[in-house]
């Protein structure tokens, strides 16, 4: 329960709304308090002032201290009662107390003497007042005091009411969080659900997207893409495995036929015995042909293969590739000839280099009918080197060119496996030169032959590095 992020967001939104409510809590009591304390000080303030009038009306108008001081007494009685009935009001002379007016709470006792200002004993606020009459030549004090406990109560009260609200704010807001996060969370669990449902059995299935412009339709978005790579990624290694199996049973199956029927047939004079062993040596060489190729895409699919980087002439490796191809091309009556050579220095895998020429020659001789020919050109073009292998042949039908480089690809089904390769040598070309930061693109094709390009970087280029 503690471990799902549901309780962890319902404790952090939790948290962050108590610390809230708390704060706001403590400024709005804050404030309160202090209006409520400066109103308090204010009607204190007020009753003294007025007091202060009143001593100095009734003196003068009555011409004299005993007649003035007596009317004070009255006024004190009268009007003050009835506009300031909770504070307690007292007039001195020095020490010589003048008139009194206690207020609801009663009269504080007030020791004379006190200095001019607010003052107070726990129980009462005390406001200290002077005021100086002209006609007496004398100065009076006037001490207005008023019992708290009714400011104290409504506080109190403020406080209960804040003591109640703020735990049962946390808690409403606790429940309605938890459930707010269940709710805007369900759609992950859903997805969650959705997922442990997928294998690689039904990797065709996608996540349902509800609103693709949110945060969760985006991430379902997302996932729907690596579920799509993921599958291309199963469909591509299930035809790997079967193109695979279907190329290494075809040796397999001619090897073991030949030795079968040299076997159980009976005496066999030596010259079909040597067939035989031709017959079988064939397919093997090229069905180890194949796993080696199967071998170096394998290390090309995980990475693991290290090129061996070195610096080297592309033309004289070009003359070595096209004198291994006419070792192929005479016996098939197809001329395999280089135009436009020039020296063209290089860093890279000079092994991988030449497997990809020799694929790319193979293919094109291959793929012409005897009397064609095979023309293999090398330029410098903006920093780069261009070799094109051009045959004369049939060409690629338009329908098949968008898969030439597939694995175990065959544009020409009426072939016989026997003639040709597994099918791998476009798509292993193709990764030596990925691998080497260039390019082998398909550029002509039609009933007049075929063009192949490779551009490679020359000297100063990037270098080859491992994918």
């Amino acid at each position: 329960m503690t471990n799902s992020f549901r309780f962890r967001l319902t404790l952090w939104w939790v948290g962050a709304l108590a610390v809230l409510l708390v704060l706001f809590s403590l400024g709005v009591y804050s404030m309160l308090a202090g209006s409520a304390r400066e109103r308090f000080d204010a009607t204190l303030r007020a009753a003294g002032e007025v007091t202060a009038l009143s001593v100095n009306h009734e003196i003068e108008e009555h011409h004299g201290r005993t007649e003035g001081e007596a009317s004070i007494g009255l006024v004190l009685q009268t009007m003050h009662r009835v506009s300031f009935p909770r504070q307690s009001i007292v007039v001195f002379e020095g020490m010589r107390q003048v008139a009194a007016k206690p207020g609801i709470e009663g009269l504080d006792t007030v020791t004379p003497g006190l200095a001019v200002g607010f003052h107070g004993n726990g129980a009462y606020r005390i406001a200290v007042f002077e005021t100086a009459v002209p006609a007496l030549r004398s100065k009076y004090t006037i001490v207005v005091s008023q019992s708290v406990r009714t400011l104290e109560e409504e506080l109190a009260g403020f406080r209960r009411v804040l003591y109640w609200c703020v735990p049962m704010g946390i808690l409403f807001a606790s429940i309605g969080g938890y459930f707010l996060a269940r709710r805007n969370l369900a759609p992950i669990v859903a997805m969650t659900d959705e997922v442990n449902r997928i294998t690689s059995q039904n990797l065709h299935q996608r996540l349902a997207v509800a609103n693709s412009k949110d945060e969760l339709g985006r991430l379902a978005g997302t996932f729907n893409e690596l579920l799509e790579r993921l599958n291309a990624s199963f469909d591509d290694q299930r035809r790997f495995m079967a193109d695979a199996s279907h190329e290494l049973r075809t040796p397999l199956s001619v090897a073991l036929t030949a030795a079968q029927v040299n076997l159980d047939g009976g005496p066999r004079t030596t010259a079909e015995y040597q067939e035989a062993l031709r017959i079988v040596t064939e397919q093997l060489r090229r069905l180890k042909r194949i796993v080696q190729e199967m071998f170096l895409l394998a290390q090309a699919d995980t990475g693991g293969f290290v090129p061996v980087v070195s610096s080297f002439y592309l033309d004289e490796l070009i003359q070595e590739a096209v004198r291994a191809a006419r070792i192929i091309g005479d016996p098939l009556g197809v001329r395999v000839v280089v135009e436009g050579l020039e020296e063209a220095p290089i860093s890279g895998d000079e092994g991988l280099i030449r497997q990809m020429l020799l694929a790319l020659l193979d293919n094109a001789i291959r793929h012409t009918p005897a009397g064609g020919r095979v023309t293999v050109g090398l330029v410098r073009e903006e920093g780069t080197w261009r070799v094109e292998v051009a045959d004369t042949g049939t060409g690629i039908p338009e329908e098949d060119q968008p898969y030439i480089f597939d694995r175990f690809y065959r544009a020409n089904k009426a072939r016989t496996r026997a003639a040709g390769g597994a099918g791998l040598g476009l798509s292993i070309a193709r990764w030596i030169a990925t691998l080497h930061k260039g390019t082998l693109l398909l550029t002509a094709s039609s009933g007049e032959g075929t063009v192949f390009t490779v551009r490679l970087p020359g000297v100063g280029g990037e270098e080859a590095t491992p994918r």
